[in-house]
């Protein structure tokens, strides 16, 4: 959802300083990643955090549209934590000999920069492509340490143009579809439908913007042949992954932020003495993690001007792990009775009926949420008006 957030008047001579920090803040990190030996670890987070803070500090005045400078805000956090992440945790090192088969540097540094989910890399996410569990596959009776990986055949061996049409269909059918989402879905007065559609408005223009831009991305970098086409997997996971809310977050939401952000939440804990892989660990990770998402998200509108927005922000990612503790609860006390009264039920028809229930629930709780992420943004501009 997008509130309507006014952008800073827009000038050349302002937009220039955006340019120049942005500029400054891409170099910096591409450098930094091309050749990690030859910079200590806390000048280059230090170095990385002076451009970021420049690029967001300027980042309204980049150019004159709202949703755009939204995003690009995003970015700038979303690529600093990465940054640090990859910097301060040793992974950027790790990083290094997976791609110590290609000539240029840069390219290398390129592969790893513009990389949050870790596409190719030891870190990669899980199950980016529904068929598989990584983009690269270790071969059978190697050792891990080998690193003697192939690609996935199927997506790699696309002839160029099918792999260009496919990303450039995908932005065109997303960007139909958005336009069509805001020229003919308006909020109604009745109240059973509007809580849906209020639900539907909180994710739907997030997942086809970024989705679009998503494909432009593939499509631009495909053309240019510095990326394959398996390098560029579907930005959000599929929709049947999401019958439980942990399931929403972690598998069908995009996970751009994930790795970092588990890392910082990681660093946090020690910090204090917390076992990230206890019981209380792993949920105070998640807690974490979504703190930190309403930072970020609360840091684009206060930086354009609305300074209640963190509470606004928080007030609705702090609800999400909630929603983990009720499952967790219900999950264990369904296992029991699954496992001690229905062993006589066949498993499929069990976990047809799980699935059902979740999908219900899940919808159920994006719906109760959503008035409430609304009123707090609500209450939030009614406060800075007045």
């Amino acid at each position: 959802m997008h509130p309507n957030i006014s952008v800073p008047s827009w000038s050349l001579s302002e937009a220039k300083w955006a340019f120049f920090w942005c500029l400054s803040l891409l170099l910096t990190s591409l450098s930094i990643v091309s050749f990690p030996h030859n910079i200590h670890n806390w000048f280059a987070i230090s170095a990385v955090l002076v451009t970021s803070c420049g690029a967001f500090y300027t980042g309204g005045h980049i150019i004159p549209d709202a949703v755009f400078v939204d995003y690009y805000l995003r970015f700038i956090i979303i690529l600093a934590s990465h940054m640090t992440w990859l910097l301060y945790s040793g992974t950027l090192n790790l990083s290094v000999p997976r791609r110590s088969g290609e000539k240029n540097r840069w390219t290398r540094g390129y592969k790893i920069l513009f990389n949050p989910r870790g596409i190719g890399q030891d870190w990669e996410l899980p199950h980016l492509w529904p068929s598989t569990h990584s983009t690269f596959q270790s071969q059978k009776g190697k050792a891990s340490t080998t690193q003697n990986l192939t690609r996935d055949k199927d997506a790699g061996n696309q002839c160029k143009s099918s792999a260009l049409l496919t990303p450039l269909g995908h932005a065109l059918l997303n960007f139909t579809i958005l336009c069509v989402y805001y020229e003919f879905i308006s909020l109604p007065s009745s109240p059973f439908l509007h809580r849906p559609l209020l639900a539907l408005s909180n994710f739907a223009p997030d997942y086809l913007i970024l989705s679009t831009y998503h494909s432009l991305f593939a499509f631009l970098f495909i053309l240019l042949s510095l990326d394959m086409p398996n390098e560029w997997p579907a930005l959000f996971g599929p929709i049947s992954a999401a019958y439980t809310v942990r399931g929403f977050w972690g598998k069908f939401w995009h996970r751009l932020i994930y790795r970092s952000f588990i890392g910082h939440a990681g660093v946090l804990m020690r910090a204090v003495g917390i076992n990230q892989r206890s019981t209380i660990g792993r949920l105070l990770s998640n807690v974490l993690v979504f703190v930190l998402s309403g930072l970020m998200h609360g840091a684009v509108p206060w930086m354009l001007g609305t300074k209640c927005a963190w509470r606004a922000g928080m007030e609705y990612w702090m609800m999400q792990p909630i929603a983990f503790v009720l499952e967790g609860g219900v999950a264990w006390c369904w296992g029991r009775a699954r496992r001690l009264k229905l062993d006589w039920a066949s498993t499929d028809m069990l976990t047809a009926f799980e699935k059902a229930v979740g999908y219900a629930w899940v919808l159920g709780w994006l719906v109760w949420e959503a008035p409430r992420r609304e009123g707090a943004v609500l209450r939030c501009y009614g406060v800075q008006q007045d």
